[in-house]
């Protein structure tokens, strides 16, 4: 009806409607159809911003190597015109980073948000994604003290939230086992069983295959069967994180580890490198249980080198306990823990920042440059200062200057 009396905003928002009831592979067609329509009418921006998020969200979801643009895309366009969803804009910015392993710009987009949108409850789960990181990076009264911010009990989580309520879950989670409580973390992981069929159980498909893991090392093959069970029905579908989801558990339950190595290479494709290490650590766990030693040593190394990557000191030591009964232990042949301070921590995009910096340029000019909002230029620089320990862009620049004639200069003989 829209296309034929010509009304652009009818039309996009009828797209925008059938993106939410198509299946997986169609959504972002409609979503790009409806926004295709809109083009820049300034009286669509809010629908813009919406579909635009929405795209971005479907194309990671796809592991697409176009979902990293989209997401700076509609970032750039909710922050320039200061719309009020800009926030959540962000949030789902910092949600697309900690599923890629980039830790710090998952922390850099949640810094951005005002403290009075922390503190609503429908951004509890940013907390919850700084304890997941937290824990992650062997810090867990960093990470307890997000989870008091998110309002999660200390006890277990007794109810289940919607689909970024799976971030909630998974820090609990990380806290109990963290603790050496694994019958509880078990339970908390447990509770991915009582999400109903459909769209919400698909958007937190990545619980199964964990639930799995610990099931199996208790000893529960029924939670474990019934983990596979519930995320079974994705493994027909393109939908890249439902199908690798539910062919990791069933690689794991089979005993196979070519298929979890399989899954692994597509997880990597996708971006999701934490995913990668884990289904390559069972692997590693199932080959050396078959006394292929040397197999599963490889493998070991493989996944231990994307944690050091990653900074996840906890799963690093957490493998490295799990192999040493096998003979196999960490070493130093594996990358060595990413810095937390000094020019090794920074990022390209901060190295980059820093050397704009010290051609003189301001934050305004350095957004244009490299196409950011002025806000996450101000926060790259910010972040930058304090891992270097300087105070102002003056000895930022000076240092800048100084590095980069060291690292110029020609070695001594």
């Amino acid at each position: 009806m829209a296309t034929a009396i010509g009304d652009p905003l009818g039309i996009a928002y009828a797209h925008s409607g059938l993106a939410v009831v198509a299946d997986a592979e169609q959504q972002v067609a409609h979503l790009e159809a409806g926004l295709s329509v809109l083009g820049d009418d300034p009286e669509s921006l809010d629908l813009r911003v919406i579909m635009g998020n929405n795209r971005a969200s479907r194309l990671g979801t796809l592991g697409s190597p176009a979902a990293e643009a989209a997401v700076d895309e509609i970032l750039l366009l909710a922050e320039r015109v200061g719309t009020y969803r800009t926030s959540s804009v962000r949030a789902h910015a910092a949600e697309f980073h900690l599923e890629r392993g980039r830790w710090d710009d998952a922390l850099l987009h949640i810094a951005q948000l005002d403290p009075a949108a922390l503190r609503h409850p429908g951004f509890a789960r940013l907390h919850a994604i700084r304890a997941i990181i937290a824990y992650r990076r062997g810090e867990p009264d960093e990470g307890a003290r997000h989870l008091r911010a998110a309002g999660l009990p200390d006890t277990e989580p007794d109810e289940i939230a919607g689909p970024t309520g799976a971030y909630l879950f998974e820090a609990a989670a990380l806290r109990a086992e963290c603790a050496g409580d694994l019958a509880q973390a078990l339970r908390i992981r447990s509770r991915y069983l009582d999400v109903p069929p459909g769209p919400l159980r698909d958007s937190r498909c990545s619980e199964a295959p964990q639930l799995v893991r610990m099931a199996l090392a208790a000893d529960d093959l029924a939670v474990a069967q019934a983990a596979a069970k519930a995320v079974a029905e994705f493994a027909g579908r393109p939908a890249t994180d439902g199908r690798l989801a539910a062919e990791s558990c069933r690689a794991m339950l089979d005993r196979d580890p070519a298929r979890l190595l399989a899954a692994a290479e597509e997880y990597l494709t996708g971006g999701w490198r934490l995913f990668a290490a884990f289904v390559i650590e069972e692997a590693a766990a199932l080959l050396a249980a078959a006394d292929d030693t040397a197999a599963a040593r490889a493998r070991f190394v493989a996944a231990t080198d994307i944690y050091r990557e990653l900074g996840a000191d906890w799963d690093l030591r957490r493998a490295g306990a799990r192999f040493r009964p096998y003979g196999i232990r960490l070493g130093t042949r594996g990358q060595p823990r990413p810095a937390r301070r000094g020019w090794a921590s920074l990022t390209a995009t901060e190295l980059r920042i820093s050397r704009l910096v010290a051609r003189g340029l301001s934050n305004a000019d350095i957004a244009r440059e490299m196409m950011l909002s002025r806000n996450t230029v101000q926060t790259h620089v910010s972040n930058v200062l304090a891992k270097l320990g300087r105070r102002s862009r003056v000895e930022l620049a000076r240092d800048v200057i100084l590095h980069d004639a060291k690292a110029d200069s020609p070695a001594e003989i």
